[in-house]
């Protein structure tokens, strides 16, 4: 499926929609599977961050991660092109 069409896709919304301040994305050293994560800071002293996680989403490989990629390169390119 082309990215960034919405009207290709009926989404149901199965969880709320929701904002972060941060994001990251982790892969376990026992596999090579991506898990995205957005979180919510609570607290920070030092270095140590206390967050809540509000969503998480587990990819099925790298593959996939590497799709995200380019559909999120294709997204602020477009929109940057809107902008002008």
């Amino acid at each position: 499926m082309p990215p960034n069409n919405p009207t290709d896709l009926n989404l149901n919304y199965l969880v709320p929609v929701v904002t972060s301040d941060g994001n990251g994305i982790f892969i376990r050293d026992s596999d090579n599977i991506p898990i995205l994560t957005f979180f919510q800071r609570r607290k920070q002293e030092g270095n140590i961050i206390s967050a809540d996680v509000v969503a998480s989403i587990r990819l099925n490989s790298m593959e996939e991660l590497e799709q995200l990629q380019k559909s999120i390169g294709n997204t602020i390119k477009e929109h940057r092109a809107r902008e002008k």
